[in-house]
């Protein structure tokens, strides 16, 4: 990478932020190129075998791009540092498991920041089994190596966006669940005991490396993503410090040792009806380098919501060195709220999903898919939005800009999964599923414009 290049990847956070807060409506701004991914198999003659792309995930700072295809396996490709580099024709390296169905669940980065580790579920042989891999995108001649396997029996629900370098947070069959792969130690506890109603499912967001377990109780629960928790009805938000793990002498889920472990903390309830979404997103693990840095997003598709505030944020303070049996290792502090998620002439509806919430330049940075009301045209939007980071407590209005990065008329994904996208504010890059075709297929959108060398006046 030229000295250019290099200034162009540093400066590109600002020129993203500085984009959305001059966006003065809600007209979608026009990318500097939109390319596909080709998505060819190396071994298929002709090109004509493809990976069918079922779930993609764009890793931070948008040049490496998981795909999942329970048919095909898993594969990852080289998209170029910017836009002005060429995708990669195949992938750089594959995950085939014959006559297996695999499922990519969620990513995040291994010890110290290089390689990147997936939480992979497999259906073999009339069993079921969470694997952990490890692969080093700059590495990919090593390929994916396997780190852990976790034998389960029933129901398996991944929640947004939580792994780490050792250990992986899950739910199964109403318990939380923490697995500590590297050392072979584990805890779960129950889910329903808590509640004052007993929920046929729940959906958590983990919001501090082994530290506190914040869950939202719901009356059904709908998986979205790896990046964000989806989830429908509603009453309070809870928080969990996390128990000690103990040993785990067999890798089987139904093994693990059941602890008592009740909330530390209630936060005010929902008041929202059957039908409104509520979605629940924060700070993801690969910005978690201290708690002071830590922010969560509750956020409403506020056409069916009966409360005036749609988009709440919470500030989550390390309150651990205190010391005190009554209080969580953290505290959710409000830090401001806005009656409306985007600028006001977008879509009313959120659907789908929500990317997890970054810093950069600044700013506090999410995009969601959004959907139109009822009656109106059928155009379907991926809109950005960007706050301001805050500073203090707040039950003030939150100033707040988007910039509506995709409007289309079909549906992108799925109708039942939602928008599948991925997204990073700090290269500008959107990676999103089209169905323009009969087969999904894969877009990268650049928002931002290449490097290219100042132009040199010839000499009179």
């Amino acid at each position: 990478m030229s000295l250019l290049e290099l200034e162009h990847a540093a400066l590109s956070p600002h020129r993203f932020v500085k984009s959305i807060k001059a966006t003065k409506n809600a007209d979608p701004v026009r990318p500097y190129q939109n390319r596909g991914v080709p998505c060819h198999k190396r071994a298929s003659p002709n090109f004509n075998e493809v990976y069918r792309a079922e779930t993609i995930g764009l890793i931070p700072g948008g040049r490496f791009l998981l795909i999942s295809d329970t048919r095909s396996g898993m594969c990852l490709w080289d998209l170029g540092y910017n836009a002005n580099i060429p995708i990669k024709p195949f992938p750089i390296a594959t995950l085939d498991l014959p006559n297996s169905s695999l499922d990519l669940k969620c990513m995040g980065p291994g010890e110290g920041g290089r390689d990147l580790l997936l939480a992979v579920t497999i259906e073999l042989d009339n069993a079921s089994m969470l694997r952990i891999y490890r692969i080093d995108p700059e590495i990919v001649i090593q390929g994916f190596h396997m780190e852990g396997q976790l034998e389960i029996d029933g129901t398996l629900t991944m929640v947004g966006s939580f792994l780490c370098s050792d250990g992986v947070y899950l739910v199964h069959e109403g318990c939380f669940v923490l697995w500590n792969w590297a050392n072979n130690t584990g805890c779960k506890w129950d889910s329903h005991s808590i509640s004052t109603f007993y929920p046929s499912a729940v959906s958590c967001i983990e919001i501090s490396l082994f530290t506190a377990v914040i869950s939202h109780f719901v009356q059904r629960f709908m998986l979205a993503s790896n990046l964000s928790s989806r989830i429908a009805g509603g009453e309070h938000i809870r928080v969990w410090d996390v128990p000690d793990l103990v040993s785990v002498t067999n890798p089987n889920i139904a093994d693990f040792h059941l602890v008592k472990n009740p909330p530390k903390y209630s936060l005010a309830p929902l008041l929202v009806d059957d039908t409104a979404e509520i979605i629940l997103t924060g700070t993801p693990i690969w910005q978690r380098q201290s708690t002071s840095t830590l922010h969560l997003l509750r956020l409403v598709g506020f056409e069916t919501a009966k409360e005036n505030y749609n988009l709440i944020m919470y500030s989550l303070r390390d309150v651990a060195k205190l010391n005190d049996p009554f209080l969580p290792k953290l505290l959710p502090v409000s830090a401001g709220r806005s009656r409306f998620v985007h600028e006001e002439g977008n879509p009313a509806m959120l659907r789908g999903l929500v990317s997890s919430l970054r810093n950069c330049d600044n700013h506090l940075v999410f995009c969601t898919g959004n959907e139109p009301e009822v009656g109106e045209d059928d155009i379907h939007q991926i809109i950005a939005v960007a706050l301001q980071i805050p500073s203090q407590f707040s039950d003030n209005a939150i100033h707040r800009h988007s910039m509506t990065l995709l409007n289309r008329r079909e549906s992108t994904g799925d109708e039942d999964g939602g928008f599948q996208f991925g997204f990073c504010p700090m290269s500008g890059r959107l990676v999103y599923l089209s169905a323009d075709g009969i087969e999904p297929e894969v877009r990268l959108a650049d928002y931002l414009l290449p490097p290219e060398e100042p132009s040199r006046q010839e000499p009179s």
